[in-house]
C-alpha cells in the first residue's frame, strides 16, 4: 500500500470505509522506532514531530495518523502532506521563512514541507500523550491498560462517522484492543511555556533510555 495523497474530512471518510482506524495523531521514525504523538489542538504535537524530523528522525504523518495491521502488528501509515505551524512555532524552531507558505485563510498558520521517511509504513512501538500542566518539566507516567483505550478511542477522527458503519466501529474495538497490547503507551505533561528545544531534549531522552 502507497502514500496516501487525500486530505482532511474526506480522507478520514475513506479510511473508516475501508476500516483503517485513524488517529488525531503526528508520528516520526527515531532510532528505528515508529512514535506516535497524541494530544489536543495546541499540546504541541507537530512542533515536537517537527524537531525530531529536524534533527534527523524520519517524518511519517501530522495530524491525522492511519494504523494498519501487517502480519497481526500495528503499523504506522505515511500521509504524503506538509506539516502546519503556527508562526511563532515556525520562529522558535528556526525555519527558514523561505521553506514556509501560507496555510488555509483564517488558519493563521503556514506549511512546512519535510521530506518523508522512505517507507510505505513502520512498526508502531510508542505513543505519546502530550497534555499542557502546571509543572516545571515535563512529567513521564505510564497509563493503565483501561486509560490507554480510552484514550486511543478518544483520538480516532470524527468518530461520529462510525455511527453509520456499525462493522467497522465493531473492527476498530478490536484493533484497539490490539495496539494497547502491543505498543508501549507513555502520557506526557509539559510546563506551558517550555522551550520547544527543551521539551524535544526531555522527550528523546525518555525515548533513548527505553
Amino acid at each position: 500500500m502507497g502514500k496516501v495523497y487525500l486530505n482532511n474530512q474526506v480522507l478520514v471518510s475513506l479510511l473508516h470505509q475501508r476500516k483503517l482506524i485513524n488517529f488525531h495523531a503526528s508520528t516520526f521514525i527515531h532510532n528505528n522506532r515508529g512514535i506516535m504523538i497524541l494530544g489536543e489542538t495546541g499540546a504541541g504535537k507537530s512542533s515536537l514531530t517537527v524537531s525530531f524530523a529536524l534533527n534527523g528522525a524520519g517524518f511519517m504523518t501530522d495530524d491525522l495518523t492511519p494504523v494498519i495491521f501487517r502480519e497481526g502488528t500495528a503499523c504506522i501509515m505515511p500521509i504524503n502532506k506538509d506539516v502546519k505551524l503556527r508562526p511563532d512555532t515556525a520562529e522558535r524552531l528556526d525555519i527558514d521563512t523561505a521553506k514556509l507558505r501560507a496555510a488555509e485563510s483564517g488558519t493563521g498558520k503556514q506549511y512546512l514541507e519535510i521530506e518523508p521517511a522512505r517507507a510505505d509504513y513502520h512498526k508502531l512501538d510508542f505513543i505519546m500523550k502530550i497534555a499542557v500542566g502546571d509543572c516545571q518539566a515535563p512529567i513521564f507516567s505510564e497509563p493503565v491498560a483501561a486509560d490507554k483505550f480510552s484514550i486511543l478511542r478518544s483520538e480516532i477522527c470524527s468518530w461520529e462517522i462510525l455511527g453509520g458503519m456499525p462493522a467497522t466501529e465493531a473492527e476498530y474495538l478490536h484493533q484497539l484492543l490490539e495496539i494497547v497490547k502491543q505498543v508501549h503507551f507513555v502520557n506526557v505533561v509539559r510546563p506551558a511555556e517550555i522551550d520547544i528545544g527543551n521539551f524535544y531534549e526531555a522527550v528523546r531522552d525518555y525515548l533513548d533510555k527505553k
